[in-house]
Parts: C-alpha cells; structure tokens; sequence
C-alpha cells in the first residue's frame, strides 16, 4: 500500500492538484468530461481542494474569476478541450483584460491521436483551442509529455504572480503518466522594482505635487493587492489628498473617508466629476488606471487641458498619450512608489490649499420611501446590509445605480467587470466569491436580461449551499437599448422582453423566490433573504421608466463624439 501512495504523488494529475493546492486555492470551478477524468477525481480525492461543478464552462470560469478578485489570490477553471474551451474562452479574455490572475486547465484526447480528426478534437482541424487561448490571452502551454509538466508550472506561476490568466492543456493519457523527475524551480526571489527607478519616479511625482495647490489622486483597480492597499492608505492619510476611484475600484478606500470623491468615470458621483474637471484642479495623479473611454468621461478634455496629468502603472501602457501627458511611468512597483512618497511627504508636508478652497459639494441624493425604482432599490439593499458585504454588478441600468448610490465601506467589496461588462458575470462570479470569503454577505445586483444569460447557475449556488440574495431589476427588457431605438418597432423588437417569472423559477432549482413591486414587500423580502441559510432570488418588477437613475452627472453617450478623438491618436 505504501508504494503504490508513493506513485500516486508522481502521477501528474496528483503534482497538478498539489500545485494548484500550494496556490492557496481551496475550490475548484469546472464541468467534467471524458478528456479531464483522471485530473478531475483527483480534485475530488485531494484533502485541500473542492470541485464546484458549474452548469455552464463559462459558468465555471466567471466563477473562478470572481473567486481571485475576492481572494486577492488565484483563481482555477477545468473544462474539457473542444466544446468546453470554447465556451470558457471569453472567461479567460476578461480575466487577461482586468488583470485577473485564474489558471484555466483544459483537457485533450491521448496524444497518440492528436494527429488524428477524434471526437471533440483541439487541434488545428478542430476546434484550434491553443491558437484561440493564444491569441486571447497571450498564453498556451501544452504538457505533451509528463517531463515538461516542471517547466510549464513555473511559467503559469511566473504569470500568474504578475496579475495575468495561464493556459494549460494536459492530455488525457498524460494526466495518468508518472513524472519520473520533477525539477524545482532555481529561481530565486529578488526585488522586481528598480530602486533607483523608484527614487527618481518618486522625486519627480514629489517635486509636481509641492508645485501643486489643488492635486487629486485618481485610483484605479490595479492597486488591489494587499500592499498596494495598505501603501494607498497610509499615502493619502500623510498626504491628506483628496482621491476618487475608477467604478470597479469602489472602495478600495472606504467611501466614507473624508477624503473620499467617490468613483469618476462611467456612473461617477457629481463630487467627483465637479471636482476633477472643475477648473480649481490644478494636477492628477492616476496610480493603476486605464484611463479608457467610460474611465474618464469619454476623454473629456477637461482632464489634461489646464492641468498636468501624472500616469503610473505597473503595465505597459497600451495607448498613445502625447495628447494627454508627457509624464506617464511604469514602475516595478507602485506600492514601492507610494511608500518612498509617503515617507518624503511625512518628513515635508505639502502645502496644498484644498482646506481653503473647501471640498465640493456632494449631490443631495435623498430619495422618498414612496417610489419603487432602481435608485431607490440599491440605496436601501445598502442601509439594510452590513459594513462587509460584497456586491457584484452586472451589465445593464442597473449598473449606474450602484455606481451612485451604494457607497463601499470595505476595501474589495465591491466587484464589476467594468471594461467588458459580460451579461451574467455577477451572477457567476459572486459564487466563487463567496466561497472565497464565506462569512462575508453577498449581494448580486442583476437584471432579466443578465438572467437569460446565466440564471441557471443560481442551481449550482443551491447545490453547494452558497447564501447569496440575487436582487433582479425586472424591467422585463434592455433598459439600456430602448432609449437608442429610434422607432417603436425597433423598440419592441430589440429592447422589449417577454415576462419571465424569476421567483418561480429560483424556486424550481431550490432557492428561495420572492417577487416585489412595493417599497414595503421590498424591505420585508430583503430581511427575510438576509436571514435564510440558502440563496434566494428577490424579483424587483420595475417598469422601463424607473429603471435608469435620475442622478447620472454626465449625459451617457454609447460612443465619443468625433470631436472627442484626436485621430492621430489612438485613444
């Protein structure tokens, strides 16, 4: 009996579940199949690591990305080869586009019929999954036989440290083969950030700021690691700079901080946008943003036309920035940035007149317990719930809602897939949250559209106990499309949605469903969820009218206007 536990270690489905383990993940988000068999029992025999059988491979991959974000850690994906990569193929682009550190494992026929045309094949007369996860996330590895299996796991782990996706394809017959060797890793750790870079960096951001009478710090969701967090912190606290924050960096520092401007950008508060583009903004300082269309109010030009915009990122910046900044610098990394500033500025405050000018004003956004609308729906879910709870949003009106009105009051609370908003990532991707971090409440902010997508995965929260209150914004259409459709056909046609009864449908796969259309039966549904030990869906019927907020600062066009776009850039 003890030989054959000693073999089992070396088999390499048993040294894959060992890596994966040793990556601090403890679930493991997949579909089975046929071509991943021998790995995916070892998943389910490992003592460190749970299978989440998703119903859906894209499912499984939202799943495993949500569990990264809300772990700060890695999250993993297993699907079979063919249909099952194809369908988790867009997972992977949103993890590689947010910088979402998730290992997807897909499976392959034997090799001794990788040149032969064998059901659900993956090669380049198939389904081309290498060519496809290559050109979407600038990664494929093959382990064509068990002695590259060393090599290939210090490379996935090389990028998945640095904040990007892996791929790997392991063979069915591969998966049962023992690796006779198995190399360790010779690297030794080393200090990645050029110090001498920091220092001269920093001088430069020290010596911009102490010019500066009115400077804002603009965050963006790239500094959600535990030290950037911790270095952001203490940076503002010395430096007493006012800050705003991309959308899907809500939070990142509590928004009740009195320094606080809320988010800029797609659905940003009015305190933010009349202060950063206001006139008395003299200098910007954005740490790990995009700096994209719907991040800065399509490129208002407000942002760099009478001030000095500062860009620091640790990627590689992928525009063209003449028109916006000479100063933009990538760094090894920002947390030892902000900490060699912070230590500067302690030692010879900034003489900023922020407390001259005063803060500006933030918009009165009271809204009666009379009308049931979105607006009303996400400030109340925010009253009613507690400090920690993590809300995910989906795409949709529902999205500038809680933009506006939910006000995150824990660093990495608050979760969107801002740059590609997938319909029904929420839906997803809260579950592998929560298993991440189950003491903390869960909310998912989605609407019958997004439904349509994954609502079935609510069936896969039932399954393994997953508390997780669903809040659907049922306005029984695209809120967001109607108001582009220029005819009423063309609205009924593309906008318009025939009636689906979420409640009933929660409780067909086991949660529990209520439907609302009052303030009152509202409150009462959302306490009685809060308390259940299962998930539960909580149908909000709201018409076309009162699905979109009132508040938004900025006019939400889909597309800059021409004159937005300097056409010899490419921004």
């Amino acid at each position: 009996m003890k030989g054959k536990k000693k073999t089992a270690k070396n088999v390499v489905a048993r040294k894959v579940c060992d890596w994966i383990s040793g990556l601090g993940v403890s679930h493991v988000f997949m579909v089975s199949g046929s071509q991943i068999d021998p790995i995916a029992e070892e998943v389910a025999n490992h003592t460190s690591l749970n299978p989440i059988v998703a119903c859906h491979e894209l499912g499984a991959g939202f799943m495993a990305d949500g569990f990264a974000r809300a772990s700060l850690g890695t999250g993993v994906s297993i699907t079979i080869g063919g249909p099952g990569a194809l369908y988790v193929l867009p997972s992977s682009v949103v993890s590689r586009v947010d910088h979402i550190p998730v290992l997807f494992l897909t499976g392959d026929s034997p090799t001794w019929l990788n040149k032969s045309f064998t059901f659900q094949n993956t090669a380049h007369h198939g389904s081309r999954d290498r060519e496809l996860f290559n050109a979407g996330i600038d990664d494929t590895q093959t382990v064509s036989e068990p002695s590259k299996l060393a090599e290939i796991i210090h490379h996935s782990t090389r990028r998945l440290k640095g904040q990007y996706p892996a791929h790997i394809v392991i063979p069915y017959d591969v998966q049962k083969a023992t690796v006779e060797y198995f190399k360790k890793s010779t690297e030794t750790s080393s200090n990645l950030s050029n110090q001498d870079k920091v220092f001269a960096i920093g001088k430069k951001v020290i010596s911009l700021l102490k010019k500066a009478k009115y400077p804002v710090v603009l965050v963006g969701r790239r500094l959600y690691t535990n030290d950037s967090t911790a270095s952001l912190k203490k940076f503002i606290n010395i430096s007493q700079l006012p800050f705003a924050t991309s959308y899907d960096a809500k939070g990142i520092i509590p928004e009740d901080h009195p320094l606080s401007l809320g988010n800029f950008g797609f659905a940003g508060t009015t305190k933010a946008y009349n202060t950063i583009l206001g006139s008395t903004c003299d200098l910007l300082l954005v740490l790990g943003h995009n700096f994209g269309q719907r991040d800065t109010g399509y490129w208002d030009r407000r942002l760099y036309a009478d001030k000095r915009v500062i860009l620091i990122d640790e990627i590689e910046f992928k525009m063209s920035l003449e028109r916006v900044t000479d100063l933009a610098f990538r760094v090894g990394s920002i947390s030892d940035l902000l900490h060699y500033i912070t230590g500067e500025i302690e030692n010879e405050p900034l003489s900023m007149q922020w407390s001259e000018q005063g803060n500006v004003q933030a918009a009165d956004l009271s809204i009666p317990d009379t009308l049931l609308t979105t607006d009303w729906v996400v400030s109340v879910t925010r009253s009613e719930t507690p400090k920690n709870t993590m809300l995910f949003v989906d795409a949709g009106s529902h999205k500038v809602a809680a933009g506006i009105f939910w006000k995150a009051q824990k660093s990495n609370s608050f979760f969107s897939s801002e740059t590609l908003a997938p319909m029904g990532w929420a839906i997803c991707a809260a579950i592998g949250a929560k298993l991440a971090r189950p003491h903390d409440c869960a909310i998912v902010l989605t609407g019958d559209g997004c439904m349509r997508m994954h609502g079935m995965e609510i069936a896969t929260a039932v399954r393994y106990r997953v508390k997780i209150v669903f809040v659907i914004i049922n306005n029984r259409g695209y809120a967001s499309i109607a108001p582009r459709m220029n005819t009423l056909k063309s609205r009924k046609q593309l906008a318009e949605l025939p009636e689906i009864y979420w409640s009933k449908f929660a409780e067909s796969v086991g949660a529990k469903g209520f439907a609302v259309g009052s303030c009152q039966t509202y409150r009462k549904a959302l306490k009685k969820a809060l308390q259940l030990p299962l998930p539960s869906v909580i149908q909000v019927n709201i018409s076309f009218k009162d699905s979109t907020t009132k508040h938004l600062t900025v006019p939400g066009k889909v597309w800059p206007d021409k004159d937005d776009i300097d056409h010899n850039s490419s921004l």
